[in-house]
């Protein structure tokens, strides 16, 4: 490791301690050793809760997310004019992620059934009129640019990630460090 990349791991760290303290409590060592992560449901409903509410803000009431025979359940509690519930089902069909850019590409199916589920597709059409650099709607089909997000500034640019499954309560995730 160069010590360039030693120096920047250090940065990413100490400016990121709450977040990182938080995500390494919650990960395998034994899974981290065969360059894997796997992200736990605990990790994403309990453990990032007050980060994904901050950056939600008033809008989000509540979430849950569980990973199971390779998709992504996902309910949320939004308050729009009233609470709405909203159940999802995503399938990833491709997660590019390295230095090359950033990228989330995942079809979805309405969950559930939730009078809110209705409002799924042209929820997702307005945000992507709105912002075209940061996402892609076409029918079912989603891409998210992530680098069009301000967190993209903080994304490593020696981390690679690769989507492996969506099974059992975990994100699984391949990772390299390049550098």
């Amino acid at each position: 490791m160069d010590s360039r990349l030693a120096k920047d791991i250090m940065k990413l760290m100490a400016v990121n301690k709450d977040e990182i303290y938080a995500i390494l409590e919650m990960l395998d060592p034994r899974n981290i050793g065969s360059g894997e992560i796997h992200i736990t449901e605990e990790l994403i409903n309990k453990g990032l809760w007050e980060f994904v509410k901050e950056k939600a803000g008033d809008r989000l009431d509540d979430y849950t997310v569980h990973f199971d025979g390779g998709r992504i359940y996902l309910e949320v509690i939004t308050k729009i004019m009233v609470k709405v519930k909203i159940n999802m089902v995503i399938t990833v069909k491709s997660l590019e992620f390295d230095g090359n850019g950033h990228r989330l590409t995942f079809t979805y199916e309405k969950g559930a059934n939730s009078p809110g589920n209705t409002l799924i597709p042209k929820a997702l059409e307005k945000v992507a009129e709105k912002n075209p650099t940061l996402m892609m709607v076409k029918g079912n089909l989603v891409v998210i640019n992530i680098d069009g997000f301000m967190i993209s500034k903080d994304i490593p640019y020696w981390l690679t990630l690769t989507y492996l499954n969506a099974i059992a309560g975990k994100l699984k995730l391949g990772y390299r460090i390049i550098g």
